[in-house]
């Protein structure tokens, strides 16, 4: 492991170190054998899940993703791709599901490549950038196979500029959408659901 590695953890993730010797050598086995890579900061990130939760609750998140008809091997992509998922509470991992997969209508696949979406704030962020997408999918003005990254990950300003302003001509109510605001939160549930699958 690189020495900046090293400090990385020492000042962020003090976890993975104060654990007892056994438990730090056995996680470190089950994170290589994982396929992480010491040189990489997700080895960091999959140390620091396995440091933080017990293996019946690593087994119940499996369980969770399970139910949701995800294969292990999307469970895995997603936990290589971005293991602190798994550090999401249960609640917030079933509620995105729901949304994601029954009123968004996306694949696990779609998700597993970008598991990034379960730990950001579904109302918050999730939801309203969703909600634009739709509109603008509806209307012909974006693809329908739009990569989730694409719109969930730039930050804000960014999203605001790709993605409302500069269809405000076409779509006044963008802008109104975007922010929830009172007349058009009612709309959230009944578009998703009348909306075609991404």
């Amino acid at each position: 492991m690189p020495e900046q590695f090293v400090a990385l953890v020492l000042k962020c993730y003090a976890s993975i170190v104060i654990q007892s010797r056994e438990k730090f050598d056995k996680n470190v086995k089950k994170v290589i054998e994982m396929g992480f890579d010491p040189h990489k900061c997700t080895f960091i990130h999959a140390m620091q899940v396995f440091a933080s939760i017990s293996q019946s609750t690593w087994e119940q998140k499996w369980d969770i993703f399970r139910e949701w008809r995800w294969s292990d091997d999307d469970i895995m992509l997603a936990f290589r791709k971005h293991p602190s998922c798994m550090n999401a509470s249960e609640s917030k991992i079933v509620n995105g599901m729901d949304f994601l997969m029954s009123k968004m209508g996306w694949q696990s696949t779609d998700i597993a490549s970008y598991p990034d979406v379960f730990i950001m704030s579904l109302e918050k962020r999730v939801i309203p950038r969703c909600l634009v997408i739709k509109v603008l999918q509806s209307k012909g003005l974006v693809k329908n196979r739009i990569r989730i990254g694409s719109f969930l990950r730039p930050a804000d300003k960014l999203f605001l500029d790709r993605f409302v302003t500069k269809y405000l001509d076409q779509v006044p109510e963008l802008m109104n959408i975007y922010q929830r605001k009172e007349g058009f939160q009612a709309l959230d549930m009944n578009f998703y659901v009348s909306s075609s699958k991404l």
